[in-house]
């Protein structure tokens, strides 16, 4: 794996322009030669970073000599002057103290060690207003099967910084997307997935969320919260070795959740709660906290590393990743990260925010410069089995364009135009199969069909794109039908075209509801297809399907 790490890193071009260079590296274990993931990439004297990806990789942006600071727990820290060469930084592993820590624990107890670190938030996490600029990554797949990949640039308010703890992740701050690129959805969540999940991964901030009160034992579970600090009786802690972190001696304690002695034999097989937390023997400081909870079969998995600038603690990487297990469907996989790249601490604009909804994030606008230019983007890189799921027949990049214009007009009740129509119709070749409804809202028989036309679209929205046009003369009464009959759901695309469109002498329509079916290739199907109350147009689906 290392080597192949290495003959890419010498495939690295830099980037250089007047006000800006970037350089980029690997950052491995000198001993090993494998690749440390996460590791801290920061610019001394500033508040400017980044991380390593999974794979050691590392990207960052600077206007002269650049001068950075590379460290992870259990590696000895180097600081290192970069050029315009691409780097391979060795970390050397940091002797583990396991004889001292036999000699710690007979005097040194866990539990209190925990204690101690949420006691002393106030001393060695910001307790001010702070502003952190984000880049936000999520994507989900069935199965093997990659279906959905969104991106941010994000900044968070934290109002009072960590002054105090909070039970949910949208109580203290403010959220504000300044760029964003998603691609289609085309997983079995399709219809339920939430448009965006900051709070979700927010919350795995332990030190800044937890808990306010204690709750039965099987409530633990049902939480994003973690319930260390006001619970902490309830977990059993083990204090497993002394490790390092920026020349600090550091604790690895681990944690479990204590076993209710009434709970059922079947409850204690598929629930649990465990997790590490890395605290300084200095200042008892979280620099690190992992968590692993299993509820009823799914699993959630998270991660959060701090980093020190100015005597304070911030997250500069945050991870969740989990399954959903469901009966007789694919399991449903998602991957959610944040990675900080600056903090403004002192002076910053402020502003106002919640975690964006569908209609919201609509109104951002695809911007193909900055995610061109996005330093970001090489330090995290997509996958090749992603863009080749996600992709297909399509380039990726035009789905960033188009969803996100596809997303503008269903908030808007759809597409007006038959010039829309047909460039739908054009763009959808290659990728997908298409059951075109022609309808109004006049049209009784029309309307009968839509409950048997939403039953398909749950059985078959990960295969068929269902695309309803609307015949009606006045568009007004077409958006007021979209919403009467509910047909502005994730899955239908709405278009208007009239009564006089080009459209309809094209397909000599001449009575309605009337079905066409088109092939991924863009191929007429059928041009009468059969209704939606017609059992026999699932043959037909799956015929297209196979083809």
């Amino acid at each position: 794996m290392i080597k192949i790490l290495f003959a890419f890193i010498c495939l690295f071009i830099p980037l250089v322009s007047d006000a800006q260079k970037i350089s980029e590296g690997i950052v491995i274990d000198k001993i090993t030669r494998e690749p440390i993931p996460f590791a801290s990439i920061s610019i001394p004297g500033t508040s400017k970073g980044t991380s390593s990806n999974s794979s050691g990789q590392f990207s960052i942006s600077y206007a002269d000599v650049l001068e950075i600071k590379v460290s992870c727990i259990g590696f000895e820290t180097r600081t290192i002057v970069l050029s315009k060469t691409q780097h391979i930084i060795e970390l050397q592993p940091s002797t583990t103290l396991l004889n001292e820590v036999t000699i710690y624990s007979k005097e040194l107890n866990a539990r209190e060690i925990v204690k101690a670190a949420f006691k002393n938030i106030p001393i060695n996490y910001q307790q001010t207003d702070f502003v952190q600029k984000f880049f936000y990554r999520h994507y989900c797949k069935d199965d093997s099967v990659y279906g959905r990949v969104i991106e941010a640039a994000a900044e968070i308010l934290k109002k009072k910084g960590y002054k105090s703890q909070q039970n949910s992740a949208d109580d203290k701050q403010e959220i504000r997307i300044t760029q964003l690129r998603r691609s289609y959805d085309r997983t079995q969540q399709a219809e339920t997935h939430v448009p965006i999940s900051l709070n979700t991964l927010l919350s795995s901030d332990l030190v800044d969320y937890q808990q306010g009160h204690k709750k039965s034992s099987l409530q633990f579970y049902y939480n994003g919260v973690s319930s260390l600090s006001k619970n902490n009786d309830q977990f059993d802690f083990e204090l497993k070795e002394a490790t390092t972190l920026d020349g600090k001696r550091v604790y690895k304690i681990d944690y479990a959740q204590v076993e209710d002695p009434l709970k059922s034999e079947r409850l204690k097989n598929i629930l649990s709660n465990t997790g590490t937390v890395y605290i300084t023997a200095d200042t008892y400081a979280i620099v690190r906290a992992e968590s692993k909870r299993v509820v009823l079969g799914d699993t959630i998995i998270t991660s959060v590393s701090y980093r020190l600038f100015e005597d304070k603690y911030y997250p500069y990487h945050l991870v969740q990743d989990g399954h959903r297990n469901s009966r007789n469907k694919p399991k449903h996989w998602h991957h959610l990260e944040l990675m900080s790249t600056e903090i403004f601490n002192k002076e910053f604009e402020s502003f106002k925010g919640n975690e964006p909804g569908a209609r919201e994030l609509a109104q951002i606008p695809y911007d193909s410069v900055f995610w061109s230019t996005y330093a970001i983007l090489k330090t995290t890189p997509l996958e090749d089995v992603i863009i080749a799921d996600l992709g297909g027949q399509q380039n990726l990049k035009r789905q960033f364009e188009l969803y996100q214009q596809l997303e503008a007009d269903r908030i808007k009740k759809g597409y007006a135009g038959e010039e829309a129509l047909s460039n739908f119709i054009e763009l959808s070749k290659g990728h997908s199969i298409l059951y075109i409804d022609f309808w109004a809202s006049w049209c009784a028989p029309c309307i009968e069909e839509f409950d048997y036309e939403r039953t398909l679209l749950k059985e078959f929205k990960n295969e068929i794109t269902f695309v309803l046009v609307s015949l009606d003369a006045d568009e007004r009464r077409w958006k007021k039908a979209i919403e009467k009959y509910g047909l502005d759901t994730q899955g239908f695309v709405n278009f208007w075209v009239g009564d006089e469109s080009e459209i309809n002498q094209k397909f000599e329509i001449t009575s309605i509801p009337r079905y066409i079916l088109i092939d991924r290739e863009g191929s007429y199907f059928d041009l009468h297809a059969k209704r939606p109350s017609d059992d026999k147009i699932k043959a037909d689906f799956y015929e297209l399907i196979k083809k």
